[in-house]
C-alpha cells in the first residue's frame, strides 16, 4: 500500500500473485476515499474485477460507500456514478 501511495513521485510496486493484491487494492482505495477521491480499480480478468468488488463491497457498504464493476456488454450508467469501480482493462 505504501508503494502505491507514492505512485504520484514516478514510483510503481508490483506484487506476485498470491501476495494478497486484493487487500492491498482494497487498503489503498480506502485511503483514496478518505482523502475525497473517486477509484477506478482495473483488473486483467472479468472473474477477478467481480471477485474483488464483491469482496471489498463488504468493507466499504460498512462506510456507506457504494461499488460496482462494470464487466458487462452495456453496464448501466448508474453504474459509473459509485466512489468505487472496478472493470477490466478494456472497459
Amino acid at each position: 500500500v505504501l508503494g502505491q501511495l507514492t505512485f504520484h513521485s514516478g514510483c510503481v510496486a508490483q506484487v506476485k500473485t498470491g501476495e494478497g493484491k486484493t487487500l492491498i487494492n482494497t487498503l489503498l482505495a480506502f485511503i483514496l476515499l478518505m482523502q475525497g477521491l473517486r477509484v477506478h480499480i482495473i483488473s486483467s480478468s472479468e472473474n477477478l474485477s467481480i471477485r474483488d468488488q464483491e469482496i471489498a463491497e463488504k468493507l466499504f457498504s460498512k462506510f456507506q460507500i457504494q461499488t460496482a464493476h462494470i464487466c458487462e456488454q452495456h453496464p448501466k450508467e448508474e453504474k459509473f456514478l459509485k466512489r468505487v469501480i472496478y472493470g477490466r482493462v478494456h472497459d
